[in-house]
């Protein structure tokens, strides 16, 4: 074992990456062995680019957030939901690149051509941008919604004030 002061900054980036991964992993697999009672939470597992060709239950997920958000115009749930069923196989959405993993040894910290997005924010403001034939924007609704989701508070924060601001933006109801 070296000591702090013997570590190249290969050896540090090859530890932050092997624990990375190792994190990851372990999510990954809680993920899959946990269930998530809470729909919204649920629900949310939407919004990740990887699960876009996976829509089987995406139209009712969007459903279910359009119509569990009070500031979303209830009106639009329909629109939002037809606009998810584009989106999935829309060729311009392939052309972002996402990539969730980072391999053993990359730096996270430098850009390369093979990842372009790594973060789902990123990757939504890209897809929010994508034109219609017509000019206007092609995912109006479910880019307000996905906007939305994204700046729900989740757990950053103190428990207690999430839980409060969320409580803001989602009815009673439907929680």
């Amino acid at each position: 074992m070296k000591r702090r002061d013997e570590l190249t900054a290969e050896d540090i980036t090859l530890f932050y990456s092997k624990t990375n991964l190792f994190f990851k992993s372990a999510i990954g697999k809680l993920l899959k062995t946990l269930p998530i009672k809470n729909t919204v939470l649920r629900d949310l597992q939407v919004i990740h680019p990887l699960a876009r060709h996976d829509a089987g239950n995406g139209s009712d997920a969007v459903r279910r957030l359009g119509a569990s958000i009070k500031i979303f115009p209830q009106e639009n749930i329909d629109q939002a939901t037809d606009e998810l069923k584009v989106y999935c196989f829309d060729d311009k959405v392939d052309e972002i690149k996402f990539v969730e993993y980072y391999e053993e040894g990359e730096d996270p910290n430098v850009a390369s051509a093979s990842r372009e997005v790594t973060q789902i924010d990123k990757f939504w403001a890209k897809v929010i941008q994508i034109k219609s034939l017509s000019g206007d924007r092609k995912y109006p609704n479910l880019g307000l919604l996905m906007k939305i989701c994204l700046t729900l508070s989740h757990g950053q924060a103190a428990i207690e004030r999430s839980f409060s601001e969320n409580k803001l933006v989602l009815t009673d109801m439907r929680v």
